[in-house]
């Protein structure tokens, strides 16, 4: 690889890389970090907020929101420890404010830490154009819809996952869980669909500030791949703190009703109802559709998985995953 980089502001003086990274999510910013470590003039191209699920849809807004939970549960239990003390309600959009504030600010770290090692960063969505004589030629679209063009001799893909919606009728009605960090208001009456960790965390965080919280499940368990014991011990705990239960409940439709609440109706049983949030927490897919695979020759699994080997090399020489 090459040992020369010419940055300016973030941007090469030309189109050509040693390597570009479509993703800017845990995997793509440690691969671009340690490739520009090495003397690689690297290209990073992300469409949203460097920092990927985890900082800004995942983690780090997920634990704020459990510690806050956290808090609420303290108060809740204070008076047990002899202090005076009062939850006055939960200040939703205020803490909302400072958790972006938050985000934004490992965003610019992000960048800045990258931009020191003079690796450049294009925001914009990137689909695989051409391989021609060793050279892995991308399209970058921009958000005012100006395309341009990049080149590099290796190419990773990063682009990560999303949630998962099932395809039922109604289901757009639901939110999954990037729709609930981008939640400004506190709702009232929320449905959890699915049985994860992603369910069962989204759950017991809403219940501790003060929702009315109904889990639905398909099957009588949560977290299936976790030991049966845990798994179960949760279940009685979320019970216990207050948590609807509906086992065996398979989302077949969703509507909305004339109040403007949202009904549920289940496969072979009566339907849940009275709900201003249904959030759809079933699991992710990865975001392998419209990025140019297809045409670069590069397989997938039938859950469109790219497919790899050990080394991380796609079925086209110089294409990692």
């Amino acid at each position: 690889m090459s040992t020369s980089t010419n940055i300016s502001n973030g941007k090469s003086s030309d189109s050509n890389y040693d390597l570009i990274v479509i993703g800017g999510g845990s995997g793509g910013v440690a691969t671009s970090n340690r490739a520009a470590e090495r003397g690689a003039k690297v290209l990073l191209v992300e469409m949203a907020y460097l920092g990927g699920t985890c900082v800004n849809v995942g983690c780090v807004p997920k634990k704020m929101m459990w510690y806050a939970g956290h808090v609420a549960d303290t108060l809740s239990e204070a008076s047990e420890y002899g202090f005076t003390a009062s939850n006055g309600g939960f200040d939703w959009p205020g803490f909302v404010e400072k958790r972006e504030a938050y985000l934004r600010k490992l965003n610019g770290i992000y960048e800045n830490n990258m931009l020191k090692k003079g690796i450049t960063i294009e925001k914009g969505r990137a689909t695989i154009a051409a391989t021609k004589d060793g050279l892995h030629t991308i399209h970058i679209e921009s958000a005012n819809g100006e395309v341009t063009e990049r080149s590099a001799k290796n190419l990773l893909i990063a682009v990560g996952g999303k949630p998962s919606v099932p395809n039922v009728p109604g289901a757009e009605l639901g939110i999954d869980s990037d729709g609930f960090f981008a939640l400004t208001k506190m709702p009232k009456k929320v449905a959890v669909m699915g049985a994860g960790y992603i369910a069962v965390e989204l759950a017991g965080m809403l219940n501790a500030l003060g929702v009315d919280v109904t889990l639905v499940l398909r099957n009588d368990r949560v977290l299936k791949h976790f030991d049966q014991e845990i798994a179960d011990a949760l279940l009685d705990s979320m019970r216990d703190q207050g948590i609807t239960v509906q086992s065996e409940s398979t989302p077949e439709k969703l509507s909305r009703a004339a109040d403007g609440s949202i009904s549920i109706d289940r496969e072979n049983t009566t339907a849940l109802s009275g709900f201003d949030q249904a959030i759809w927490a079933i699991g992710r897919a990865p975001m392998t559709d419209s990025i140019g695979l297809e045409a670069a020759g590069i397989e997938r699994t039938k859950r469109k998985h790219i497919v790899v080997d050990e080394q991380q090399n796609t079925t086209v020489p110089g294409i990692y995953s």
